[in-house]
């Protein structure tokens, strides 16, 4: 939902589809202004839609792991290009057809964490309000329950926590 917030701003007229299992997240994608919102399954169909046909020149996959690589791959144009943002779970190995992979002529690009200049310019965009990522913010909590916001995640119960330092709480440096 954040790569949507980012694309929205930088590229106001791009069609974006996004693919989410749970209904309230793919509600608040069609809020944020994806033009599509599915369900796993039906993420290459809703991307078909949308381009007329030709499949996504980009796929972001957000998630990690062989399932959500596939479909991403699935997703995109024959030239597409599939950007991984996501860490694999340790046991998984990309199963996909080399060969079909390499007559499509489509690309791969792996990112742990974006470039510098990426960085600049997103901190740029927050602190021109032109991004405003506070719509992904579900729950504030103080920095003492950690330990919940932490679950809440792993739940996927919680998109995003803030965690709050108390008022008058001094920051300690060692």
């Amino acid at each position: 939902l954040l790569h949507l917030l980012v694309l929205k701003v930088l590229f106001p007229d791009l069609r974006v589809a996004v693919s989410e299992p749970l209904a309230d997240r793919r509600a608040l994608a069609l809020r944020l202004g994806a033009d599509a919102a599915v369900a796993p399954a039906e993420a290459r169909a809703a991307v078909v839609a949308l381009s007329d046909g030709l499949g996504a020149d980009v796929a972001f996959d957000t998630v990690g792991g062989t399932g959500p690589l596939d479909s991403a791959l699935a997703c995109t144009r024959e030239g597409g290009t599939v950007v991984l943002f996501a860490h694999a779970p340790a046991s998984e190995r990309a199963g996909f057809d080399l060969n079909a992979f390499f007559k499509s002529e489509r690309k791969l690009i792996a990112t742990y964490s974006s470039a510098l200049a990426e960085q600049r310019e997103i901190y740029r965009l927050l602190a021109t309000r032109r991004l405003d990522p506070s719509p992904l913010l579900t729950h504030r909590l103080p920095l003492a329950r950690l330990g919940e916001a932490m679950e809440l995640g792993s739940a996927r119960q919680a998109l995003k926590v803030l965690l709050v330092v108390p008022e008058g709480a001094e920051a300690r440096r060692p």
